[in-house]
């Protein structure tokens, strides 16, 4: 299945459109840590690099895409269920400040 295949879908990544699959179930976690930490810390990028990545993928023509991927993953009531943004922002907060020290 080629991206142009994949492109043209929503709601999941690969599939019918119909069925959540294994493969959505192996990258939504590492999509929900990557918007937290994008949207709230530096994390291993210079100061204000992860924002402006953030924003490239929420605005920029070429990840339309995966955002409307993501609005449709992040609109399941299972994601809705399982995902708390606020507690993952708190505990990388605090492991930001534990390095620092």
């Amino acid at each position: 299945m080629g991206y142009s295949t994949l492109s043209n879908r929503s709601k999941i990544l690969i599939g019918d459109e119909k069925e959540f699959t294994t493969a959505d179930a192996a990258i939504i976690p590492f999509f929900e840590r990557m918007e937290v930490e994008l949207k709230n810390i530096s994390g291993g990028f210079e100061e204000g690099e992860g924002r402006k990545a953030w924003e490239a993928l929420v605005t920029e023509g070429r990840f339309a895409r995966w955002r409307k991927y993501w609005t449709d993953v992040k609109a399941r009531e299972s994601s809705k269920n399982t995902f708390d943004e606020s507690q993952r922002s708190r505990w990388l907060k605090t492991r930001e400040e534990a390095a620092a020290k």
